[in-house]
């Protein structure tokens, strides 16, 4: 008779004298996984694969309580490993292996795995480049310049909206925003200008410069943001109500 300790690593055939008191001693066995599926002791099939790598220790999957192989370098070593390896799914052909690891990586909910999400931005589906804007939303922090570069310059309009949009996120991205206030799309240039009208305090150049933007919008944001000016605002309402557009007069009434 050999303890549950030294036989949790059972590698007998079922027909083996000792393959079922295992399983009676085993303190787990009374577990569905187990009771059902009728496996060995130090046998367990996690999402249809066996972790045969570590010692086992109490985890969680799916929220319900298991035996899970915990790697030896420890959970920080475990996670990073994890990263990588669905990191380098999102790059594989088979477009199910690019959706299950944008859900792993939701699930593991590491900003390292950001840049791996921004070529998704200019994806063909539609469902990648929606959550590759939930990571962008998520995890862009001061660490993420290169990725915001990157986002600045892409073709797509609603990419570089996304940028201007998370760009105070990253310090030293007034340049960046200075130069997507001035796109070719206004929907760009609306969320560049809501961006640099939020660090106060402002000045009233600033606010020039939003009011010669051609897009009512833009000029309209400018309105609002005069009452939080450094300065004297009187002549900026003033040139406010000489606006050609309706919307634009209506917000500096």
């Amino acid at each position: 008779h050999r303890s549950y300790k030294n036989s949790r690593r059972c590698t007998e055939p079922p027909n083996h004298p000792g393959y079922r008191h295992r399983q009676r001693t085993c303190p787990e066995y009374d577990r569905p996984s187990h009771r059902c599926r009728g496996l060995p002791v130090g046998v367990l099939h996690s999402q249809g694969q066996d972790r045969k790598r570590g010692h086992p220790n109490i985890g969680v999957s799916r929220g319900h309580p298991r035996i899970g192989w915990v790697d030896r370098r420890g959970p920080v070593g475990h996670l990073s490993r994890m990263v990588r390896q669905y990191m380098s799914r999102l790059s594989d052909k088979d477009v199910r292996q690019r959706r299950i690891a944008v859900r792993k990586l939701f699930e593991l909910n590491d900003a390292a795995a950001l840049p791996a999400f921004i070529p998704l931005l200019d994806d063909d589906s539609e469902w990648f480049r929606a959550r590759a804007a939930n990571a962008v939303r998520r995890w862009l922090g001061s660490g993420h310049g290169v990725e915001l570069d990157s986002m600045a310059v892409m073709p797509r309009a609603e990419v570089r909206r996304l940028a201007a949009e998370v760009a105070l996120r990253v310090e030293g991205s007034s340049t960046l925003l200075e130069r997507l206030s001035g796109d070719g799309k206004h929907q760009v240039r609306l969320e560049a200008w809501r961006s640099i009208l939020l660090v106060a305090p402002l000045s009233p150049d600033s606010i020039l410069l939003a009011f010669k933007d051609p897009h009512p919008a833009v000029r309209r944001l400018a309105v609002q943001a005069i009452e939080r000016c450094e300065s004297n605002n009187s002549a900026l309402l003033a040139l406010a109500l000489q606006d050609t557009h309706l919307r634009v007069r209506v917000a500096a009434l």
